[in-house]
Protein backbone atom coordinates (compact mmCIF):
# COMPACT_ATOMS: atom_id res chain seq x y z
CA UNK A 1 0.00 0.00 0.00
CA UNK A 2 1.48 3.37 -0.97
CA UNK A 3 0.43 5.18 2.30
CA UNK A 4 -2.87 6.15 1.04
CA UNK A 5 -5.93 4.98 2.72
CA UNK A 6 -8.16 2.19 1.09
CA UNK A 7 -11.39 3.88 0.38
CA UNK A 8 -13.16 1.29 2.33
CA UNK A 9 -12.22 -0.11 5.48
CA UNK A 10 -12.92 -3.41 6.86
CA UNK A 11 -15.04 -2.18 9.55
CA UNK A 12 -16.74 -0.44 7.13
CA UNK A 13 -17.42 -3.49 5.48
CA UNK A 14 -18.80 -6.02 8.01
CA UNK A 15 -21.35 -3.05 8.92
CA UNK A 16 -24.83 -2.58 6.99
CA UNK A 17 -25.78 0.34 5.49
CA UNK A 18 -28.27 3.00 7.53
CA UNK A 19 -31.23 2.49 5.57
CA UNK A 20 -30.86 -1.43 6.67
CA UNK A 21 -31.26 -0.77 10.34
CA UNK A 22 -33.57 -0.92 12.63
CA UNK A 23 -36.50 0.39 11.10
CA UNK A 24 -37.55 4.02 11.69
CA UNK A 25 -41.35 5.65 12.15
CA UNK A 26 -41.33 6.45 8.53
CA UNK A 27 -41.32 2.39 7.74
CA UNK A 28 -44.15 1.63 10.45
CA UNK A 29 -46.00 4.24 8.68
CA UNK A 30 -45.24 2.49 5.54
CA UNK A 31 -45.73 -1.19 6.57
CA UNK A 32 -49.06 0.04 8.09
CA UNK A 33 -50.39 2.08 5.84
CA UNK A 34 -50.08 -1.13 2.84
CA UNK A 35 -51.33 -3.37 5.32
CA UNK A 36 -54.51 -0.76 5.85
CA UNK A 37 -54.84 -0.43 2.11
CA UNK A 38 -54.84 -4.41 1.57
CA UNK A 39 -57.85 -5.16 4.11
CA UNK A 40 -59.30 -1.49 2.69
CA UNK A 41 -59.78 -3.63 -1.10
CA UNK A 42 -60.70 -6.50 0.62
CA UNK A 43 -63.38 -5.25 2.23
CA UNK A 44 -64.31 -3.46 -0.55
CA UNK A 45 -64.08 -6.90 -2.76
CA UNK A 46 -66.37 -8.40 -0.26
CA UNK A 47 -68.72 -5.12 -0.12
CA UNK A 48 -69.35 -5.32 -3.90
CA UNK A 49 -70.25 -9.05 -4.15
CA UNK A 50 -73.03 -8.09 -1.01
CA UNK A 51 -73.52 -5.23 -3.01
CA UNK A 52 -74.07 -7.56 -6.46
CA UNK A 53 -76.26 -10.17 -4.42
CA UNK A 54 -78.37 -7.60 -2.75
CA UNK A 55 -78.82 -6.11 -6.60
CA UNK A 56 -79.86 -9.47 -8.13
CA UNK A 57 -82.12 -9.84 -4.49
CA UNK A 58 -84.05 -6.88 -5.84
CA UNK A 59 -84.06 -7.61 -9.34
CA UNK A 60 -85.74 -10.92 -8.80
CA UNK A 61 -88.35 -9.31 -6.13
CA UNK A 62 -89.42 -6.61 -8.97
CA UNK A 63 -89.84 -9.35 -11.25
CA UNK A 64 -91.72 -11.32 -8.62
CA UNK A 65 -93.77 -7.90 -7.83
CA UNK A 66 -94.80 -7.35 -11.87
CA UNK A 67 -95.89 -11.23 -12.15
CA UNK A 68 -97.80 -10.75 -9.32
CA UNK A 69 -99.34 -7.16 -10.61
CA UNK A 70 -100.07 -8.99 -14.16
CA UNK A 71 -101.95 -11.83 -12.48
CA UNK A 72 -103.97 -9.44 -10.08
CA UNK A 73 -104.97 -7.45 -13.44
CA UNK A 74 -105.63 -10.63 -15.01
CA UNK A 75 -107.86 -12.14 -11.80
CA UNK A 76 -109.55 -8.55 -12.53
CA UNK A 77 -110.13 -8.45 -16.25
CA UNK A 78 -111.22 -12.17 -16.00
CA UNK A 79 -113.92 -11.09 -13.12
CA UNK A 80 -114.76 -8.24 -15.00
CA UNK A 81 -115.41 -10.29 -18.22
CA UNK A 82 -117.60 -12.69 -16.62
CA UNK A 83 -119.93 -9.81 -15.14
CA UNK A 84 -120.21 -8.55 -19.02
CA UNK A 85 -120.82 -12.13 -20.40
CA UNK A 86 -123.76 -12.98 -17.77
CA UNK A 87 -124.97 -9.26 -18.41
CA UNK A 88 -124.66 -10.00 -22.28
CA UNK A 89 -126.79 -13.01 -21.93
CA UNK A 90 -129.29 -10.69 -20.18
CA UNK A 91 -128.95 -8.28 -22.87
CA UNK A 92 -129.45 -11.06 -25.85
CA UNK A 93 -132.60 -12.52 -24.39
CA UNK A 94 -133.96 -8.81 -24.50
CA UNK A 95 -132.97 -8.30 -27.86
CA UNK A 96 -130.94 -5.28 -26.94
CA UNK A 97 -128.47 -5.69 -29.86
CA UNK A 98 -126.77 -2.18 -30.06
CA UNK A 99 -125.66 -3.03 -26.28
CA UNK A 100 -124.84 -6.53 -27.32
CA UNK A 101 -122.54 -5.66 -29.82
CA UNK A 102 -120.55 -2.83 -27.35
CA UNK A 103 -120.30 -5.45 -24.63
CA UNK A 104 -118.87 -8.01 -27.04
CA UNK A 105 -116.26 -5.69 -28.22
CA UNK A 106 -115.11 -5.02 -24.29
CA UNK A 107 -115.10 -8.50 -23.43
CA UNK A 108 -113.16 -9.52 -26.66
CA UNK A 109 -110.37 -6.96 -25.93
CA UNK A 110 -110.53 -8.11 -22.56
CA UNK A 111 -110.09 -11.92 -23.24
CA UNK A 112 -107.27 -10.76 -26.25
CA UNK A 113 -105.29 -8.45 -22.98
CA UNK A 114 -105.68 -11.71 -20.47
CA UNK A 115 -104.72 -13.83 -23.45
CA UNK A 116 -101.70 -12.22 -24.41
CA UNK A 117 -100.11 -10.84 -21.25
CA UNK A 118 -100.67 -13.34 -18.80
CA UNK A 119 -97.52 -15.48 -18.87
CA UNK A 120 -98.30 -19.09 -17.44
CA UNK A 121 -101.20 -19.59 -19.52
CA UNK A 122 -101.76 -23.42 -20.39
CA UNK A 123 -101.99 -23.71 -24.49
CA UNK A 124 -105.36 -25.29 -23.79
CA UNK A 125 -106.23 -21.99 -21.97
CA UNK A 126 -105.03 -20.24 -24.67
CA UNK A 127 -107.23 -22.32 -27.23
CA UNK A 128 -110.24 -21.55 -25.14
CA UNK A 129 -109.91 -17.59 -25.09
CA UNK A 130 -109.12 -17.30 -28.87
CA UNK A 131 -111.93 -19.66 -29.25
CA UNK A 132 -113.69 -17.09 -27.51
CA UNK A 133 -112.24 -14.23 -28.99
CA UNK A 134 -113.69 -15.64 -32.72
CA UNK A 135 -117.20 -16.45 -31.17
CA UNK A 136 -117.28 -12.34 -30.17
CA UNK A 137 -116.40 -11.47 -32.96
CA UNK A 138 -118.88 -13.58 -35.24
CA UNK A 139 -121.71 -12.75 -32.85
CA UNK A 140 -120.83 -9.14 -32.86
CA UNK A 141 -120.11 -9.03 -36.99
CA UNK A 142 -123.92 -11.20 -37.36
CA UNK A 143 -125.48 -8.33 -35.11
CA UNK A 144 -124.55 -5.74 -37.10
CA UNK A 145 -125.21 -7.61 -40.53
CA UNK A 146 -128.46 -8.33 -39.63
CA UNK A 147 -130.51 -7.47 -36.70
CA UNK A 148 -133.99 -8.18 -38.38
CA UNK A 149 -133.58 -11.55 -38.75
CA UNK A 150 -131.63 -12.26 -35.32
CA UNK A 151 -134.80 -10.80 -33.95
CA UNK A 152 -137.17 -13.54 -35.46
CA UNK A 153 -134.99 -16.64 -35.59
CA UNK A 154 -135.58 -17.60 -31.71
CA UNK A 155 -133.11 -20.77 -33.21
CA UNK A 156 -130.21 -18.21 -33.57
CA UNK A 157 -130.87 -16.44 -30.38
CA UNK A 158 -130.73 -19.70 -28.13
CA UNK A 159 -127.40 -20.31 -30.15
CA UNK A 160 -125.91 -17.42 -29.15
CA UNK A 161 -127.16 -18.37 -25.73
CA UNK A 162 -125.54 -21.60 -25.47
CA UNK A 163 -122.13 -20.18 -26.57
CA UNK A 164 -122.28 -17.42 -23.96
CA UNK A 165 -123.19 -19.49 -21.38
CA UNK A 166 -119.80 -21.81 -22.61
CA UNK A 167 -117.48 -18.94 -23.03
CA UNK A 168 -118.70 -18.03 -18.81
CA UNK A 169 -118.34 -21.57 -17.93
CA UNK A 170 -114.51 -21.69 -19.40
CA UNK A 171 -113.86 -18.18 -18.49
CA UNK A 172 -115.16 -18.72 -14.50
CA UNK A 173 -112.95 -22.20 -14.58
CA UNK A 174 -110.05 -20.46 -15.66
CA UNK A 175 -110.25 -17.66 -13.27
CA UNK A 176 -110.77 -20.07 -10.48
CA UNK A 177 -108.01 -22.47 -11.37
CA UNK A 178 -105.97 -18.96 -11.56
CA UNK A 179 -106.99 -17.73 -8.09
CA UNK A 180 -105.79 -21.00 -7.06
CA UNK A 181 -102.43 -20.62 -8.13
CA UNK A 182 -102.28 -17.08 -7.18
CA UNK A 183 -102.74 -17.59 -3.64
CA UNK A 184 -101.47 -20.77 -3.51
CA UNK A 185 -97.83 -19.30 -4.56
CA UNK A 186 -98.38 -16.42 -2.12
CA UNK A 187 -98.91 -18.49 1.05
Amino acid sequence: MDGKSPLITSAEITTYPSWHSVPTWIDWFSITGSSLTFIALVIAIVQLRKTASAALAAKQASEDIKIKLISIEILNDLSKSITFLSELKVLTREKKWELVSDRCGFIKLSIINIKNTYPNLEDNDKKKLQSSITQLTTLEKKIEENISVINSDTSQLNKANNILIKMTVDLQDLLSRLKTEYFEEKH
